[in-house]
């Protein structure tokens, strides 16, 4: 057998061919340990994608129900507030009657002073005619 430089040069290319075969097959290898991690962890992202949604729906709901209990409280404050104003005016009412009723029972008084200031002077006068 005899040495051509073309059968030199095809024996260094495979020579350098396997050489090269050890790294690309272990990178490959490596690549594709990465891209099944890869893969694990895009499913592991979806699950707790899927979770995260659910907690927020959740917390839409729950922020709903507060808005309609702090709707529920402005509605019970505006309608304690309108009562209060209705007890004051009636409070304000029932303090103008107690007045008018002071004022009256003053005038009675004076009234039944009078009265009785009369009912002596009657007597008194009565009292001196005689029977015959």
């Amino acid at each position: 057998m005899k040495f051509s430089p073309r059968r030199f040069a095809c024996a260094t290319c495979i020579r350098k061919f396997v050489f090269l075969e050890v790294p690309i097959s272990s990178k490959t290898l490596a690549t594709v340990e990465s891209m099944g991690k890869v893969q694990h962890d895009v499913v592991e992202g979806e699950s707790v994608n899927k979770v995260t949604r659910e907690i927020l729906s959740q917390i839409v709901a729950s922020a709903e129900d507060v808005n309609k209990l702090a709707r529920d409280i402005a509605s019970a404050t505006n309608e304690q507030k309108s009562a209060t104003s209705e007890t004051a005016v009636s409070m304000e009412k029932i303090s103008v009657i107690t007045e008018e009723n002071s004022v009256s029972i003053h005038q009675v008084g004076v009234a039944a002073d009078t009265l009785a200031g009369t009912a002596a002077e009657l007597q008194r006068l009565v009292g001196q005619f005689k029977l015959l």
